[in-house]
This record gives C-alpha cells, structure tokens and sequence, in this order.
C-alpha cells in the first residue's frame, strides 16, 4: 500500500510538469544561535512528460463532479481521486492546486469497517485544509504545455465515433472532446457500438418469427466480457439471447394466403372491366336505317322474286353496296 506522504508526493507530478520533487519532512535545523546544522536538499526527478501530467491533471477534475462532491475551493482549480478499500476499512481523497498537492486517510488502526463513512467524507477534510493552505494565492490554472491536440473520441471505446455514437443512449451521445499527445489520436473508427433489431416487448434480439409490429432498432455496447460489478450502461449492452416467439400457426398461414388469392382475383376483374370497356370504344355501334314498306303478315312467306326478274336482287355485292351506301348517308347527315 501507499501511505499519504507518498500520495501526497506523487500527486504533486501531475501540477509540476512531470517532475517528481521527494518530499521532505523538514527544509533546516538551526540550533540556538541560529547556526544551521542539519538542511534538506531538493530532489528532482522527471518521471512522466508535460503533456502526459497535464492529460492527468485533466483528467483527474473529472471525479469532483460526482464521488469528491465536497471539494470547494471556491474559484482555486482543483483536481483529485477519491479511493475505497474493500469491506469499507479505508477511505482516500488526494488531489492538488496549481500551487500544492496533499492526501488524506480515514480508517482505524484496528482496521475496522466503517460502513457509515464514504471517500467523500474524506475529500470534504482534505478541502478544509487545502482551502487555509491555498487562501489568498493565484486562482490562475496549470497552462496547457505544447505537444497536445483535441479530438473527439467515443466514450466506451475510446476510438473515433461513429454516427452509432453520436446518436448514444437514450438520446445522449457518447462522443466527447479529450486531449492527446500529438501523434496518438486514434485512427480506428468504433466497433463497440452497433445497432441491432430486438423484440420491443421482451427485449431478446429479434428473428424471423418476432412479429413485425414488435420489431424495433436500437444501438447497443458489444461487452465480451461480465464485469463483477453492474455498470452504469448495463441497460444498453447488446443482448445475446434470441426472441423465443413461436412461428404463426400454419392455419393462420392459409388464411393469409386465402387472403391474398382473393386480391388477386379483384384485381383480375377489375381488368377485365375495363379490357370490355376499351372493346366498346373501338367497336361503336352504328344503328341502319328501317327498311320501308309494311310489315309482311305473320305465318306469310314473303314472295319469291323470279330469278329472271331480277339478277340485281341475288347479288350480293350489290346488298353489301347497299349496306355500305346507308352508313355513308348516316355519316355525311343525309
């Protein structure tokens, strides 16, 4: 384990461009006269590049918003990391300024669980003493060395987002803006998020007999892996576990099929009225004149004209050329 003495050292890195200073239990020992007889040397050592530190120190605001809520330094810039040991035996807030680094411990020396405290109650003692400590210093912030670019990475995977990650959960996207060495921005596009088709009602993934009105796309986290603790996006992981809904009832099959034989049948019909429709049209009906004369009595064969009498009569050229002739005067109105 670590003890505060260290933790508070090692925090110290992430504000001081990389470079780690031992710390000292004292600076000198002056004896009555004022002569001094024991004094610490500074040690300097450079063990992480600026722009890793400051990636660190940035990183490192990150936990005030949520598990070291009880840090108020008022506009001082402040970053730290709250730490619990299993069973709740030993809770830690260490953090840091731009101007100092500090740790604090909460436990008992019997090593005992202490279930009605949290690291929270840690970083609220660690923000009480840094606040004497810090009064009345510059609020200004660590500057940002050279070396360091933005780019927008998806926060599951930490790779470039797809438009899956941009669209997120719930309608929260899971792109953010993070800092990196230049040189090491991903190149590789997300593979975690995907978008699956899933049964609304039991949310299994979707087959072939879910019905289609319960059919429904969502994006999903691919997790190959059970963590020991439920997660936070545990509601959004891909389900592996396929719609058990049974196939449609082979009588309910006919029917549809019935169904649609019907249709086909309407259709059919309705082609016919008007393939008869289009008939008519092309083929009008035209109405021949009368003949004269009075009608010839019923049960009388009507006279036989003599062959010699008329050759015009048994002409059928001549019967068509009438025919044709009464058209003629029905078109030209006469």
């Amino acid at each position: 384990g670590s003890t505060v003495y260290q933790l508070a050292a090692a925090y110290g890195t992430f504000g001081n461009n990389g470079v780690y200073t031992a710390p000292r239990l004292y600076t000198k020992v002056e004896d009555k006269d004022g002569k001094v007889i024991l004094k610490s040397k500074i040690e300097d050592s450079t063990v992480i590049s600026p722009q890793a530190a400051y990636i660190t120190y940035n990183l490192l605001k990150g936990p005030l918003t949520y598990t070291a809520t009880n840090v108020n330094l008022g506009s001082m810039p402040v970053a730290g990391k709250t730490g619990t040991s299993s069973g709740n035996k030993n809770y830690w807030f260490a953090g840091l300024t731009p101007h100092y680094s500090a740790a604090v411990w909460v436990g008992t020396d019997l090593n005992e669980s202490l279930d009605n405290y949290s690291s929270n109650r840690a970083s609220g003692l660690w923000s009480k003493i840094m606040s004497k400590a810090n009064e009345g210093l510059s609020t200004t912030d660590i500057q940002r060395p050279s070396g360091l670019v933005s780019a927008e990475v998806c926060t599951v995977s930490g790779l470039l987002p797809t438009e899956l990650c941009r669209k997120g959960h719930a309608g929260k996207s899971c792109v953010r803006t993070e800092y990196f060495i230049s040189g090491t921005v991903p190149k590789t596009l997300c593979d975690l998020h995907v978008e699956a088709e899933i049964n609304s009602e039991n949310g299994l993934l979707a087959t072939e007999n879910t019905p289609k009105e319960l059919r429904e796309k969502k994006i999903f986290i691919v997790r190959d892996y059970t963590p020991s603790v439920t997660l936070g996006d545990a509601a959004y992981v891909l389900p592996t576990k396929k719609d058990d809904t049974k196939p449609a009832p082979e009588k309910d099959k006919d029917k549809d099929k019935d169904k649609d034989k019907d249709k086909d049948k309407d259709k059919d019909k309705d082609k016919d009225k008007d393939k008869d429709k289009d008939k008519d049209e092309d083929n009008p009906i035209i109405n021949l004149p009368e003949a004269s004369g009075e009608d010839e009595p019923i049960g009388e064969s009507p006279e036989k004209p003599d062959k010699d009498n008329s050759e015009e009569g048994n002409n059928p050229d001549s019967t068509l050329e009438g025919i044709l002739g009464g058209i003629e005067d029905i078109i030209n109105g006469d």
